[in-house]
């Protein structure tokens, strides 16, 4: 048995996972990110280890994500006599923007900014990130910064190994947010 010949048929087998069995008004996101496995190129290896994650937008289709997910793995290492130890760490839950608070947030930001400053991304995004946990307790908006600069060569995005910010880009940021603070206090919420 091909440990990675496996593990690349158990990558494919997971994107069907995506394309086959999902809801399109459910998204999901499968990232195996990282593959171990052999030490010499003319040795067949025997284990590979493989990491991964998911993003969902939607929590009952990520509650059912692990068990699909091993159901695949174990498929299709059963067709191939391998053997898996599958296991599904959960991430972050999805981060919702509370509607009316955004809003609130919007004008602030552009009684602050100006219009042409602030830009409402219209649709979700499958980026992970823990404000989420803060998002479900606490009516609340999050945002970017626009923290990149063409002039000084800081342009390449967060999880580049050669990301920086602009830091000229941070009082704006703690100005913004004062300001929010500021006029949701001052209206009485």
């Amino acid at each position: 048995m091909d440990a990675i010949a496996v593990a690349a048929q158990v990558v494919q087998a997971l994107q069907y996972l995506v394309s086959r069995e999902n809801d399109p008004l459910h998204p999901f996101v499968i990232t195996i990110g990282s593959i171990h496995g052999g030490r010499a190129a003319n040795v067949i290896t025997d284990e590979v280890e493989m990491q991964g994650t998911t993003r969902c937008l939607d929590d009952q289709a990520a509650a059912q994500l692990p068990e699909k997910m091993e159901r695949v793995v174990r498929g299709v290492c059963q067709a191939a006599r391998a053997n898996a130890d599958f296991t599904f760490q959960r991430g972050y839950p999805a981060l919702v923007n509370d509607p009316v608070f955004t809003e609130r947030s919007i004008v602030s930001a552009r009684s602050l900014l100006g219009d042409d400053k602030v830009h409402l991304i219209p649709r979700a995004e499958m980026g992970g990130e823990d404000f989420a946990y803060f998002s479900r307790r606490v009516p609340s908006t999050m945002f970017r910064l626009g923290v990149r600069n063409d002039a000084t060569g800081i342009v390449y995005p967060v999880h580049s190994p050669r990301f920086d910010v602009d830091e000229d880009a941070l009082p704006v940021g703690a100005a913004t947010l004062a300001r929010i603070a500021l006029d949701y206090v001052t209206e009485g919420a």
